[in-house]
């Protein structure tokens, strides 16, 4: 009995033969391995037989690749974690107003803001507000402003003093440093109405707007 234990085939059979009723895919794998080699052996030359070093190192190597499986399965597990604690997390930000790229800004009773992004300091900023047709219906200085986000507010007040509609409107920013004209990013406001399942990276919707990434929000307001 003692030398049946040590004996390669001896132990890949009693290996086949045990088993729980429930398999992951990397035990799947191990037990598609094991019967292999289980035929392998069986069918070697008598001759020139298996040696124990043979059989340890190709056990080695269904050590590595099950290993590999298990990890697989143990990282997807966490990712799958990962993904439902930021949508957990995200849905906290449902309600709150955020700054995203983008040239919009929506009047309502009034009331209506934007932003914009400089990369350096600015000696001038200039707002101007455009209906659909294209047609400027507002113009502010805003003076000097320092590099980083900032935003503003519009009344629906037009140049001419008469009051806009609600509806949404193209606003555009120019910005200057002497003569120089210096690149701003426009900024619209939007409210997060949700989060959006099953990205790569936490998305929100944000009212009127495209899908917007975690990363692509400047600010939370």
């Amino acid at each position: 009995m003692a030398l049946a234990s040590t004996n390669p085939v001896y132990a890949a059979a009693a290996y086949q033969q045990t088993g729980g009723t429930t398999k992951s895919a990397a035990d799947e794998l191990q037990e598609r391995f094991m019967t292999l080699l289980v035929a392998q052996m069986r069918n070697q030359d008598p001759l020139n037989p298996m040696d124990n070093a043979q059989l340890t190192s190709q056990l080695a190597q269904l050590n590595t690749v099950t290993g590999i499986g298990k990890l697989n399965e143990t990282v997807a597990m966490l990712m799958g974690r990962v993904r439902n604690n930021e949508t957990l997390a995200g849905l906290t930000a449902v309600g709150r107003f955020a700054l995203v790229e983008g040239e919009k800004i929506s009047l309502y009773e009034g009331q209506s803001a934007a932003g914009f992004e400089l990369p350096e300091d600015a000696d001038s900023v200039t707002v101007r507000i455009y209906d659909s047709a294209g047609r400027m219906l507002y113009e502010a200085e805003l003076g000097a402003h320092d590099a980083g986000l900032h935003t503003f507010m519009w009344d629906g007040t037009t140049s001419t003093g008469e009051t806009a509609v609600n509806g949404n409107y193209r606003f555009e920013v120019i910005a200057r440093t002497g003569e120089e004209e210096v690149a701003v990013t426009p900024l619209s406001i939007g409210r997060i109405d949700g989060v959006v399942p099953d990205q790569d990276e936490l998305t929100f919707t944000i009212g009127g707007m495209p899908p917007t990434r975690l990363s692509e929000i400047k600010q939370f307001l």
